[in-house]
């Protein structure tokens, strides 16, 4: 097999933060294929904060241009600032399945994305494994009856009982809430 310009039979093996579209041909984009993305050159497990946080930003730029479906983030490690780069650029893509599990995403990060889920396409969201608390929950909570979230994963987040029965309330349709 040969390989194309640049060495590499992967798209988003070119460069460190351009995203290339032809990476995103089909409608589906897998946790191996961000972790290239947000991942140094190398693939260095070592890479810093500003490193990641530079990539979700360089990635939420591009995702309006893509046909991405389903897009799986999950242990990345993007933080509060990686879903604040992220929120207000996911009201011009077609996901329906959002994956933040395991991002470092605390009450800020949430409280950035609830206000632009119910401009979204997406039915399934998982936010679990992160540090979201009451606090954020409570921030979902006012928008979470105009998403179109069916499915909703928060488990391993340090919400309280009220917060979560407020969430369920809020979605009292959605056949699976996970705490």
């Amino acid at each position: 097999m040969s390989l194309p310009a640049g060495g590499s039979r992967y798209p988003w093996h070119r460069s460190r933060y351009s995203w290339h579209r032809s990476a995103t041909r089909g409608r589906h984009i897998s946790a191996r294929h961000i972790e290239h993305r947000l991942l140094d050159p190398r693939g260095s497990a070592q890479r810093g904060a500003v490193e990641r946080v530079a990539g979700a930003r360089a990635l939420a730029q591009e995702l309006p241009h893509t046909a991405i479906t389903d897009l799986r983030l999950g242990n990345n490690h993007i933080g509060d600032a990686g879903a604040k780069a992220l929120a207000p650029e996911l009201l011009h893509t077609a996901i329906t399945a959002l994956g933040l599990a395991g991002n470092q995403i605390g009450d800020a990060g949430a409280q950035a994305l609830a206000p632009e889920l119910p401009h979204t396409a997406i039915t399934t969201l998982w936010l679990n494994s992160n540090r979201i608390g009451d606090a954020g929950a409570q921030a979902l909570v006012p928008e979470l009856p105009h998403t179109a979230i069916t499915t909703l994963y928060l488990v391993f987040n340090p919400i309280g009982p009220a917060a979560a029965q407020a969430i369920r309330a809020a979605l009292p349709n959605a056949p699976d809430v996970y705490f």
